[in-house]
């Protein structure tokens, strides 16, 4: 009987050391397999200026709508008339006419201001800015204007021009083409024409501008004198005998 067990025990140990041993390998066999984690995602300067650009279909229809743009501007006869001369401080008048393609009349005749007109030609859209400037000058109004353009009729811009110095003075005539691409507003600037004016020293305009300086520069000092002068002719008069 005590065979018998010993026997028994035996056979058990064994079995019993080879589960035990065999258990860790077999949790080594059915434990899943850990995955690497993923790099962290990296921003390149390419990828960062791409979001900021339209999409590639939006930039090519923005450039066929100003093509198209481009193609409908039509011919249109233009005229400003400068000054070839001017007084400081004298204002006088400029205009800048357009006349779209089947206006009647010429372009140039019976311009507002005293300059002689001066004619060209350009093609123009149905909206048009413009602006006449010069650093020498106080121009009213001083801002650009746009107008829009009927067919037929002229339209003009004028403006009020002053000279504030004297010498060989410019005038700049700036203009915009207004073109309507992808829903808003494109200007295109076209070439600016310049004109030399020679401004003359104006005494009558200077003297209006400046008669707080002439009055204390000539007549307060006049007027001490006539008061000094009649005070001592009062003192030299003889008194009652």
């Amino acid at each position: 009987m005590r065979r018998t067990t010993l026997l028994l025990l035996l056979a058990l140990v064994p079995g019993c050391t080879k589960m035990e041993k065999s258990a860790p390998e077999q949790t080594r066999a059915t434990a899943p397999a850990t995955a690497p984690a993923p790099p962290p995602p990296t921003m390149t300067m390419t990828g960062a200026i791409a979001r900021t650009l339209p999409p590639p279909s939006n930039e090519v229809q923005l450039q066929q709508q100003m093509l198209q743009e481009f193609r409908d501007l039509n011919p249109a006869q233009q005229a400003w008339n400068p000054p070839a001369s001017a007084k400081l401080y004298k204002r006088t008048l400029v205009t800048y006419r357009i006349a779209p393609k089947g206006t009647p009349g010429n372009v140039g005749e019976h311009l507002p201001g005293g300059g002689s007109p001066q004619v060209f030609q350009s093609n123009v859209s149905q909206r048009v800015k413009a602006q006449l400037a010069g650093p020498a000058f106080d121009i009213d109004p001083k801002e650009p204007l746009a107008q829009t353009l009927a067919p037929g009729q002229a339209a003009e811009w004028t403006w009020w021009v002053t000279p504030n110095e004297t010498g060989a003075q410019t005038l700049q005539l700036k203009s915009w083409l207004i073109l309507n691409a992808g829903g808003t507003d494109q200007e295109v600037a076209l070439p600016s024409r310049f004109h030399d004016v020679d401004v003359e020293f104006n005494l009558a305009g200077w003297a209006t501008l400046h008669w707080q300086l002439l009055l204390s520069a000539i007549l307060l000092p006049l007027g001490g004198w006539v008061c000094k002068e009649g005070w001592q002719r009062l003192r030299r008069r003889p008194g009652p005998p």
